[in-house]
C-alpha cells in the first residue's frame, strides 16, 4: 500500500486503499468467537460481569451486617465500583495504545482479582466488636469498601474487550460481535445472582473464623476471585491480540479536524449515561422493593425472588434479539426498544398501593431486564461502528474513543445507586429498641437462636408490634410489615420521565438522521469499496453514512 503525503485534501485521500486506515474493512476475516482469541475476550466479559452481579445480590445485606448504622453509603457502596472503572476506563484505553492490549488486558485482571479477595476477606479481617452506636457489627467496612474500589479498578478490562472488538471485527460482523460479548456479560448476570442463592443459609451464625471467611456474605467474593483468575490464565496462555492490528499507521488525531467523532461521541455516551442512571438506580433497589414496598422477603431463602424475574426478560430478550437480528433489524432498533421496556417496567414499578399486587415486581423486573439486554450492546454496536468508520478522524487516539463508551456507562452505574441510594432508603429498627433490649454482644450475632428467640419474644409482648416492625437481618425471619422505601414512587416516577424525554429525542433527531448506519459499506451498486476507490465517479448510497455528516470548516479535514 502507498504511502500517503504527509497533508493531502479529502479527493486525494480518497484514492488511497481504507487498508491503509487501520484494516480493510471489506477483507477482514469473518469474526468467529470458536477461535481462542476471541473466547478469551469473551471469558472476560464474563468474568467481568459475573463479579458485578454474583456480589449485587448480598452486598446490601452484608453492608447491613458490617455497618448496620451508615445505611446511607449503601449506595456508594454499590456504584463505587463503576466509580473506578469510570476514572480508569479512558486510563486503560490510553495506556493500550502505548503497551498493548494484552500487557492492559492482564494487569487489569491481576487487580480485579486482588480487589474479589479483599472484599472476601472483609468480614475474617475485622472480627466481631460492638460500635459506638450500640450495635453489634462483624469485619472490617474499609476493606469491603477498599475491596470494591480496587476490582473496579481492574473491571476496566471490560473496555479494552470493546476496543480489541472494534479492531477484530468488520462493519458487517460488528453487530454479531459486539452483540456476542454482551450475550456472554448478560449470561453471567443472570447466573451470579443465582449462585449467590444457592449459598442462602451457609454459615449465618458467623461464630468461627472459617465462618468468618466462608460465608454467604463472602462467598460471592471468592467465587467472583476465582472465575477472575481463570480469565487470567486463559488470558495469559491464548490471547496475544494479533487480531487487533496494533501495529497500524495512524493520523495524529486533531479535535479540530474531527467533527462527526465529536457529534457522535457527544451524542451517545450523554444518552448512555442518562439511560444508564436511571435503569440501574433502580435495579440497585431491586431488593429494597421487594421486601419494604412489596412485601414478598419473608426470609433469607426469599431473595431470589428480586432477580428472577431480571434473568427471565434478559433470556426472553437474547431470543426476540438472536431472532430478530436475524431478519436485518438493526441495532438502533433494539435500542429503541429497549428503552421502551424500560419504560413499562417503571411503570410498574410504581406503588398505586401499599402493598402493590407481587405479581407487577416481577413483571416489572423482568421488563428491566429485558431493557438491560436490548439497550447497551446495541448502543454499544452502533457506537464502535461510527468510530470504526470515522478511524481516519480518531487516528491515534482510536482506542482512547473507543473506550469511552464503557466510561460513561460506568459513570451511570455509579451516580446512579449512589443518588438513588440516597434518596429510597430502608430505614430499620435498631436492636436497642427492643423490649427488653437485645443487648449489642457479640452473641446477637454469633448465636443465630438466640437472636431469633430475643426477637419473636419482644414481637410476642408487642414491644414493639410487629406491624411496626421493620427488620431485614439475616439470619432473623424478615419483618417487613413496618418497612417502607422512602420516596420510591417518586424516584421511579422521575426516571421514567427521563427515559422517555431521551428514547423521544433519539427517535426524532439522531437515529432518524443517522439510521443507515447498520452495514455502511453494504453498498447497493454492488461494488466492493476497494472498487469504489478506483472508480472516480462513483457515489456513495443516498442517505448513507458513507458521506459526511458534518462538514469540517477545513476542507482538508
Amino acid at each position: 500500500t502507498p504511502t500517503p503525503p504527509s497533508s493531502c485534501g479529502a479527493a486525494e485521500l480518497a484514492r488511497f486503499p481504507t487498508s491503509w486506515f487501520a484494516f480493510d474493512l471489506e477483507t477482514t476475516m469473518a469474526f468467529s468467537w470458536s477461535s481462542r482469541q476471541n473466547f478469551a475476550v469473551m471469558l472476560v466479559g464474563f468474568a467481568l460481569a459475573f463479579d458485578y452481579s454474583v456480589v449485587a445480590v448480598s452486598i446490601q445485606s452484608y453492608w447491613h451486617v458490617v455497618a448496620p448504622q451508615k445505611h446511607r453509603l449503601y449506595g456508594f457502596v454499590f456504584g463505587c465500583y463503576d466509580l473506578t472503572q469510570f476514572a480508569c476506563l479512558p486510563l486503560w484505553g490510553w495506556l493500550s495504545g502505548k503497551v498493548g492490549l494484552r500487557v492492559c488486558l492482564l494487569a487489569a485482571m491481576v487487580i480485579n482479582v486482588g480487589g474479589n479477595l479483599m472484599y472476601a476477606l472483609g468480614m475474617y479481617t475485622g472480627g466481631h466488636k460492638s460500635s459506638s452506636d450500640s450495635e453489634e457489627t462483624i469485619g472490617s467496612w474499609q476493606l469491603v469498601l477498599l475491596g470494591r474500589l480496587v476490582a473496579g479498578i481492574g473491571s476496566g478490562a471490560l473496555g479494552l474487550g470493546v476496543v480489541y472488538l472494534a479492531r477484530a471485527s468488520s462493519i458487517q460482523d460488528r453487530t454479531k460481535a459486539v452483540g456476542m460479548y454482551r450475550v456472554s456479560q448478560t449470561l453471567a448476570r443472570s447466573v451470579g445472582p443465582f449462585c449467590t442463592f444457592a449459598l442462602e443459609g451457609l454459615n449465618m451464625t458467623l461464630s468461627t473464623d472459617a465462618q468468618l471467611l466462608f460465608n454467604f456474605y463472602t462467598l460471592p467474593g471468592w467465587m467472583a476471585a476465582a472465575i477472575g483468575l481463570f480469565a487470567l490464565v486463559f488470558c495469559l496462555l491464548f490471547f496475544d491480540a494479533k487480531d487487533a492490528r496494533e501495529d497500524r499507521q495512524t493520523y495524529r488525531f486533531e479535535l479540530s479536524k474531527a467533527p462527526n467523532i465529536k457529534l457522535h461521541v457527544s451524542t451517545v455516551t450523554v444518552s448512555l449515561f442518562l439511560f444508564t442512571f436511571a435503569a440501574m438506580s433502580v435495579y440497585s433497589q431491586l431488593f429494597g422493593l421487594a421486601s419494604a414496598q412489596y412485601h414478598i422477603i419473608g426470609n433469607a431463602y426469599d431473595v431470589w425472588k428480586c432477580y428472577v424475574g431480571l434473568g427471565v426478560g434478559a433470556y426472553v430478550a437474547f431470543m426476540f434479539w438472536r431472532k430478530l437480528m436475524g431478519k436485518g433489524m438493526q441495532d438502533y432498533s433494539f435500542v429503541q426498544l429497549g428503552m421502551l421496556c424500560a419504560i413499562l417496567g417503571f411503570l410498574l414499578l410504581i406503588e398505586f398501593a401499599h402493598p402493590p399486587p407481587p405479581v407487577l415486581f416481577f413483571i416489572g423486573s423482568g421488563l428491566i431486564g429485558m431493557s438491560i439486554m436490548l439497550f447497551f450492546g446495541n448502543l454499544e454496536s452502533f457506537y464502535s461502528k461510527q468510530i470504526s468508520r470515522l478511524e481516519d478522524e480518531a487516528g491515534d487516539k482510536f482506542n482512547l474513543i473507543v473506550s469511552m463508551f464503557p466510561a460513561a456507562g460506568a459513570l451511570g452505574r455509579f451516580l446512579g445507586p449512589f443518588i438513588g441510594g440516597l434518596v429510597m432508603t430502608v430505614p430499620q429498627t435498631p436492636l436497642s429498641a427492643f423490649s427488653p433490649p437485645i443487648e449489642p454482644i457479640q452473641r446477637a450475632y454469633s448465636d443465630a437462636t438466640f437472636l431469633k428467640q430475643a426477637v419473636a419474644t419482644a414481637v410476642a409482648n408487642n414491644s414493639p408490634k410487629a406491624e411496626n416492625l421493620c427488620l431485614l437481618r439475616f439470619p432473623l425471619k424478615f419483618f417487613e410489615e413496618g418497612c417502607d422505601l422512602a420516596h420510591a414512587t417518586e424516584w421511579v416516577v422521575v426516571m421514567l420521565l427521563l427515559v422517555f424525554v431521551l428514547l423521544n429525542y433519539l427517535s426524532a433527531t439522531y437515529f432518524q438522521k443517522h439510521s443507515e448506519l447498520g452495514i455502511v459499506y453494504s453498498l447497493k451498486d454492488g461494488k466492493s469499496l476497494n472498487e469504489r476507490n478506483e472508480d472516480p465517479t462513483a457515489q456513495p448510497p443516498a442517505n448513507s453514512l458513507s458521506q459526511p455528516l458534518v462538514q469540517s470548516e477545513d476542507a482538508d479535514a
